[in-house]
């Protein structure tokens, strides 16, 4: 990959942990509430955060560089867009489960489990076994 679409493919990365902070936010709402100094503040950031990335045209562009030949790298892309998009769409109940139901390790920047994030299975470093 070219420099450039390297650039896009980890604006992208940093998107996704956006999204999973995000969900980790809704998990754990009220706890954010209660121990914040400004928890709206945080809430404002996280739909902001959502609003450019519905209108900035990242997705757009990672799926533009994605090469329908399917070679590796194509892959790690398709799956980066898709993770995005399902952790986008998790809702409080299931974060609820798979958090709560004691479901395979546990994410130390979100306090989420491995399985309740589509795509963060890759994130080894920062689970908690």
């Amino acid at each position: 990959m070219t420099t450039g679409k390297n650039y896009i493919v980890a604006l992208g990365e940093i998107y996704r942990v956006i999204e999973v902070i995000g969900s980790s936010a809704r998990l754990y709402k009220p706890w954010v509430l209660v121990s914040s100094t400004d928890p709206m503040g945080l809430f404002t950031l996280l739909s902001e955060c959502s609003t450019l990335w519905s209108g900035s045209g990242l997705e757009e562009a990672l799926q533009s560089i994605s090469d329908p030949s399917g070679a590796d790298c194509n892959r790690d892309l398709t799956t980066l867009i898709e993770s995005i998009k399902n952790i986008h769409n998790l809702d409080t109940l299931t974060l609820y489960n798979h958090v709560f139901c004691g479901q395979g390790p546990i994410c130390r920047l979100s306090v989420l489990a491995a399985g309740a994030v589509p795509g963060m299975q890759n994130m080894t470093i920062y689970f908690l076994d």
